[in-house]
């Protein structure tokens, strides 16, 4: 799962909240945005997750996924 910004100051900060969590991730620095790249989806739902509604079932549905293999 990737998550992309456009503010240079924000990224690297919840990159680290993110992997004290111990969950692995990615960091890129593009020309006009930056990108952390989150490697273990499953430990990412249990310990920190989403509070929106249709992101929460989304990451759901991508954990089942990566569980069960696709339907």
């Amino acid at each position: 799962m990737d998550v992309d910004s456009v503010n240079f100051n924000s990224l690297p900060e919840l990159n680290r909240l993110i992997n004290k969590f111990r969950i692995k991730t990615r960091y890129f620095i593009y020309k006009t945005r930056s990108r952390i790249s989150i490697k273990d989806i499953k430990k990412y739902q249990k310990f920190i997750g989403f509070i929106h509604p249709v992101k929460k079932k989304k990451l759901k549905r991508i954990v089942r996924g990566l569980l069960h293999g696709p339907k």
